[in-house]
């Protein structure tokens, strides 16, 4: 049996000698394999530790008595090289109880044909396997193969059944199901979502699994604005005046969703969702990615809206513009960018970000494979910018803004004054503020890094707010002079007090707490307008 020592020496010529041309079969001439022993163990040459210097020797006459090296000392007694005995190659792999590569490369090719589909889900999986059989011609590394068969044929496995999943399921039920081990896919995720993501055609590698349907909570899709849930009993966004969200599971339950001549928008990021104020717009946030189960939600609303006109609002930037052909490819609908354009990025020049090598490669990718996006590109890399949604100025915020301040006006300031409640400045406030949108739209963004966040500019009309007074403190809203019933849904009243345009504060509540029009104790009706300013 080789002891350490031995095992050392004869692991670095092996290596040597597996890395070599003469391993291939490409070189033509005789070559040499060696090793320095200086090299390999520093310590050989430290005159005050003749132990070590003794025990290095005995090793390396051990295997030169075995004709597996050969080395030539000098007078003192020291070694400096060491070669590899080529005739004794298959003896040394044998004493130190090593896999030879040629075996393991043979095992490669066999494992790999098991995986060679010609169905198109594996086509990630099959431009690995394609890549790493010429990395083996040409003797490279193999990806994600640290030598270890049964950990590589678990990460091969892994990448092929998350392929092949449709069904929504959490990764540890998953991978129960494919090792009987509930942490093993978390053990090799790293390497699975590298892979996948390496060779197919990923928004974001940390998405992989999610769109793949493996996930790790449950997921949901967040909305709001205009449209008119069916789920069995029907929801009106309009109705809730905030966001809901949708677990995937009651996404399946989802029978219609009308518009009612709405567009629709699809927003990348939840900080940008929950600013983003919807003009006559069904908004959407898909919880950063999309797997099957919410394009089929988006394909939903595109079946019963055909002439419903769809955008997307993303990060200008290659992951941006990625995500969005993502969505169209997937879903086939014609999804137009929105806010993703040379002109937005000149009115927020303060939150550039420099590109890296790294953007400008995918941005180069992007411009020869989508003409579309090709004049913004070229000025990014020009300009040498991206810019992320947070960063924006939104000035589509300012122009709805603008519109309802302009609704207010021509209705008549008087109508601000008629009822007890408002503060007898109020329309020149509303006029002031739509002075102040007007010249922030033209000035320069600014800079506002370093700042907590603050509610935006809002306005919006209110017909009627009805305040329960019990208990529970509960909230409703009714249109108009009618009182109309619907399930009650979930609202967080910190989002619903914050809300745009409703200036409620709600004291002594519960954190969460239900719309239910037909328990409220007492009515305060007030015509009025919400104006709030950061």
């Amino acid at each position: 049996m080789a002891t350490k020592i031995e095992s050392r020496i004869l692991n670095a010529l092996l290596d040597s000698y597996e890395k070599s041309r003469t391993f291939i079969g490409e070189n033509k001439n005789q070559q040499t394999f060696k090793i320095s022993v200086a090299r390999l163990f520093p310590k050989y040459d430290d005159d005050s530790d003749f132990a070590f210097y003794k025990e290095i020797n005995t090793n390396l006459e051990s295997l030169k008595i075995k004709k597996l090296i050969t080395y030539k000392a000098e007078r003192s007694g020291k070694i400096k090289t060491v070669f590899l005995e080529q005739d004794s190659i298959p003896a040394s792999y044998k004493y130190i109880k090593r896999i030879p590569k040629a075996d393991i490369n043979s095992s490669l090719l066999k494992l790999w044909a098991d995986y060679e589909k010609t169905d198109e889900i594996y086509s990630p999986l099959l431009k690995y396997i394609h890549e790493q059989k010429r990395h083996l011609k040409e003797n490279k590394n193999i990806q994600f193969f640290d030598g270890e068969l049964s950990e590589y044929k678990d990460i091969l496995l892994a990448s092929k059944a998350i392929l092949e999943n449709q069904n929504e399921i959490f990764i540890r039920e998953f991978s129960v199901k494919l090792f009987n081990n509930s942490k093993r896919l978390e053990a090799i995720e790293s390497s699975v979502r590298s892979l996948l993501y390496n060779y197919g055609e990923y928004d974001d590698k940390e998405t992989v699994f999610e769109e793949h349907n493996i996930i790790k909570t449950p997921t949901y899709v967040m909305l709001k604005g205009k449209g008119i849930l069916n789920l069995g009993q029907k929801i009106d966004l309009e109705k809730i005046g905030g966001d809901i969200g949708l677990s995937t599971q009651s996404l399946r339950g989802l029978v219609s969703v009308e518009l009612n001549g709405a567009s629709v928008i699809t927003i990348e990021n939840l900080t940008s969702f929950h600013k983003y104020q919807p003009d006559n717009e069904l908004a959407i946030y898909l919880g950063g990615f999309h797997n099957s189960v919410k394009r089929d939600f988006i394909k939903l609303v595109y079946k019963c809206n055909p002439k419903a006109k769809f955008k997307h609002f993303g990060d200008i930037d290659a992951g941006g513009f990625y995500i969005l052909e993502h969505l169209k490819n997937k879903t086939e609908i014609d999804f137009e960018p929105f806010n993703m354009d040379i002109e937005t990025l000149e009115n927020n020049k303060s939150h550039w970000i420099a590109l890296t090598s790294n953007d400008r490669k995918r941005l180069c990718n992007l411009a020869e494979k989508f003409s579309d996006y090709k004049k913004t590109v070229e000025y990014m890399i020009k300009n040498n910018c991206k810019l992320e949604q947070e960063g924006e100025e939104q000035i589509y915020l300012a122009e709805y803004i603008r519109q309802d301040l302009d609704r207010i006006r021509a209705r008549g300031a008087g109508d601000l004054h008629d009822h007890d409640d408002d503060d007898d400045g109020l329309a020149d406030i509303a006029e002031g503020q739509r002075q102040r949108i007007d010249q922030r739209v033209k000035d320069k963004a600014r800079d506002r890094r370093g700042r907590p966040e603050q509610p935006r500019v809002l306005g919006l009309t209110v017909k009627q707010i009805y305040v329960a007074q019990n208990d529970d403190r509960r909230l409703s809203l009714a249109e108009e002079e009618k009182q109309q019933e619907f399930s009650p849904v979930l609202l967080p009243l910190g989002d619903v007090a914050q809300s745009p345009g409703i200036g409620l504060d709600l004291e002594d509540g519960n954190k969460d707490n239900s719309a239910y029009p037909n328990r409220q104790s007492g009515i305060k009706r007030r015509h009025c307008v919400a104006v709030a300013a950061h």
